[in-house]
């Protein structure tokens, strides 16, 4: 009885430790350019700065990752704009991760990445909007991936429709459950043992 109590007690925290991991947002993104207000004709050229601040002890992992790691951030444009070239970025940290078991590449507290961009069309550098799928881990737990919409207002779940600089929070039940259940062991809340399996955004 004692053990079935202890078990009870035991999903409970670990429900109410995803909880709280899921409805943080350490990451904040916002967009730069010296483009902005400029109107485009088709073809013409420009560049853009994606920043990241990355809070406490979170870190964002890089567009380049091993097989078998996390999952590296991506950035992909909207109609009208083309990336134009190469995204260029600050050279990673390095070192071994005890979530995968390998070494991956990631950034602490910020990164930034330049972005060569092209109009395709007539068009207005103000509606530059640029989509991140990126992932965040710690030392014990990952958050699974997660895509945001970042413009020159603002950011926002690319899921959903919010307003600019904040973050939908929600995530589907059974999902978030599952993940729950990878993490739980006998000694308490631990981070899953295969984080290979967080490839789907889910908050």
């Amino acid at each position: 009885m004692r053990r079935n109590i202890s078990k009870i007690y035991l999903v409970v925290l670990v429900l109410f430790l995803s909880g709280f991991a899921f409805a943080q947002n350490p990451t904040k993104w916002s967009l730069e350019s010296d483009s902005k207000g400029k109107i485009f004709k088709p073809n013409e050229n420009f560049s853009a700065k994606l920043k990241a601040e990355i809070e406490g002890d979170w870190h964002l992992y890089a567009m380049d990752q091993p097989k078998g790691g996390p999952v590296a951030t991506t950035i992909k444009t909207e109609n009208p704009f083309t990336i134009n070239g190469e995204i260029k970025a600050p050279a990673p940290i390095t070192e071994f991760d005890p979530n995968f078991k390998i070494d991956t590449k990631f950034y602490k507290k910020a990164a930034e990445f330049d972005i060569p961009l092209q109009a395709a069309s007539d068009a207005n550098a103000d509606d530059l909007a640029v989509n991140v799928r990126f992932q965040l881990c710690n030392e014990t737990l990952c958050l699974p991936p997660k895509t945001v919409k970042v413009s020159f207002a603002g950011f926002e779940d690319a899921r959903s429709s919010v307003q600019p600089s904040v973050v939908s929070s929600q995530r589907k039940a059974d999902e978030t459950t599952n993940l729950t259940n990878q993490q739980q062991t006998a000694s308490g809340f631990q981070p899953t043992t295969d984080n290979r399996l967080l490839t789907t955004d889910l908050w």
